[in-house]
């Protein structure tokens, strides 16, 4: 199916126009604040705005509403240049610890335990990861492995496209990336 230039735009965010990925409501029902949620309508999925100089973080394209960054519970890697940020919201990991391995051995160890973790189900991604998915490709991309354009493999993967992000999805992800 041919997407048309409005469609398109709809994907876009508001602010910036990066082009935001579908993250279901349990992702904004998780990590926005109380007062926020609010204004989170049950019934529609929402877009994820990954941009670093743009204050919103969620936004529909149909109703015009948005949450800004400052609404969220936890930091937004993608906006954050700190090393001290959070990557891997499931099990803690920084961009320090994926840094300070790259330059010690470039082991993989830290992928290889959240992809394990992931195989055996312990991952949250959906309610605590603010992109409402798996952060291997976030790692991959501070490790210098893939470029930032090819750090978002959830929307490659057909099963994610379908459950915008929900559990089925996460794994899929974790397995395609382990």
């Amino acid at each position: 199916r041919s997407t048309s230039v409005s469609d398109s735009r709809k994907l876009e965010c508001p602010v910036c126009g990066t082009k935001g990925r579908h993250v279901g409501v349990v992702t904004l029902r998780a990590l926005l604040v109380p007062g926020a949620q609010t204004r989170v309508d049950q019934e529609r999925d929402y877009l994820f705005c990954g941009a670093a100089d743009c204050g919103i973080t969620y936004f529909h394209s149909v109703t015009g509403t948005t949450f800004h960054t400052s609404e969220l519970v936890v930091p937004v890697f993608q906006k954050e240049d700190l090393p001290t940020r959070v990557i891997c919201y499931c099990f803690g990991y920084t961009v320090a610890d994926i840094e300070k391995e790259r330059a010690d051995d470039a082991s993989q160890a830290v992928e290889n335990a959240i992809a394990q973790a992931c195989r055996e189900g312990k991952h949250r991604c959906e309610s605590t990861n603010p992109q409402g998915s798996c952060c291997l490709g976030n790692i991959a991309q501070v490790a210098g492995r893939v470029a930032p354009e090819e750090a978002d493999v959830a929307d490659r993967l057909p099963a994610a496209r379908i459950d915008n992000g929900r559990k089925g999805a996460i794994a899929a992800v974790c397995a395609f990336l382990a």
